[in-house]
């Protein structure tokens, strides 16, 4: 059996080498996760989207990486009549419908609540820092998000393209 071993492996400018700088596919592959909990109660009144307040910040290793979005969360209405639109923004990017968002909660009656959950790949398409964001708004009325101490969640992963 033969073995090579080596201090160091530099490239010709004097690099560490990446996975890719050797031939190693690293395609598919989670290079990063970032989670914040929120349990903060916010009174939504926008007909516009506003922010939940549930955020979290990546900054991507590779400009070709996706990003894995996922966010849960509480949301409680007080009338009838109301309809509650839920999206994700990036930065200040709609990522959802200008109008609808990603999704639409409206119940049969007066009041009630439902667990929201929103998942999304996006290609960010830089190495800069990145903002995920969950928005709601409503078409009439309020609704509070995180009512009765509920916790929200929301988690990005970074997946190498």
């Amino acid at each position: 059996m033969s073995e090579i071993r080596v201090d160091a492996i530099k490239t010709r400018a004097g690099n560490v080498p990446t996975a890719s700088d050797i031939g190693i596919n690293v395609s598919d592959t989670v290079l990063q996760v970032q989670s914040s909990n929120v349990s903060t109660q916010n009174q939504i009144t926008s007909t516009s989207f506003v922010t939940t307040g549930i955020s979290i910040n990546i900054t991507p290793k590779f400009s070709t990486s996706k990003i894995l979005i996922s966010i849960n969360y509480n949301v409680y209405k007080n009338a009838a009549g109301t309809s509650v639109y839920n999206t994700i923004y990036k930065d200040s990017t709609n990522l959802g419908h200008s109008t609808y968002g990603m999704g639409e909660f409206s119940g049969l009656g007066a009041a009630g609540g439902v667990n929201v959950h929103l998942q999304l790949l996006d290609s960010p398409s830089t190495t800069s820092q990145v903002t995920y964001a969950a928005y709601v708004r409503v078409n009439s009325g309020d609704v509070y998000v995180q009512s009765n101490n509920t916790l929200g969640n929301i988690t990005v992963m970074e997946i190498a393209g």
